[in-house]
């Protein structure tokens, strides 16, 4: 008589259901991580989207820009782009408020993209060379956060829809395998 014979049937299907009740409480336990992923990009969203619109009555000051250069970013191709280049451009900027200098960075889109033989000195947006000015509006309580004219444009309500759906599909998700576990594990 096999092993397996002299244990029965019961002892298999109390083993083969103990297995699929770990893999359910896997699941769940990454589904509930990527829920919890969702709220933080609503939270960031939110926050972003609340120094946005709060930055629209700060103060502005003029600002040198002491570098800038532009750089190349691989956009990897998925289920929601095709994949590509885009092209930004990193500054660093040095400014005064109450007569204390603060410095700062920053990433500008770059809204064209260098031609294709382009020489290696062709850069889009000439005025943001070192040594220009830029206007940039500062927090009056703490004049080290700053937001950079003209606007970029504002990621923080993709942030909050994307992050709300995830959430919410999460939590769907863990409704739905909670019933299987208890199934599982009997």
């Amino acid at each position: 008589m096999s092993r397996w014979q002299q244990r029965g049937s019961d002892y298999r299907r109390s083993r083969r259901g103990a297995r699929h009740r770990s893999i359910i409480l896997t699941g769940i336990a990454l589904v509930s991580v990527l829920g919890a992923l969702g709220i933080l990009l609503v939270i960031s969203g939110l926050r972003d989207w609340r120094r946005s619109s709060a930055s629209a009555d700060w103060p502005s000051i003029e600002a040198e820009i002491t570098s800038s250069k532009l750089v190349k970013r691989f956009i990897p191709s998925g289920t929601a782009s095709s994949g590509g280049v885009r092209y930004v451009r990193e500054i660093s900027f040095r400014y005064s408020v109450g007569g204390r200098e603060y410095t700062s960075d920053s990433t500008l889109p770059v809204k064209a993209a260098p031609p294709v033989n382009a020489d290696p000195s062709w850069e889009p947006n000439s005025s943001m060379d070192s040594g220009q000015r830029l206007t940039v509006r500062y927090d009056p309580l703490d004049p080290r956060s700053v937001v950079v004219y003209p606007e970029q444009a504002p990621a923080a309500p993709v942030a909050i829809l994307a992050g709300a759906v995830l959430a919410i599909l999460c939590s769907l998700f863990v409704l739905v395998l909670r019933p299987w576990l208890g199934k599982a594990g009997s």
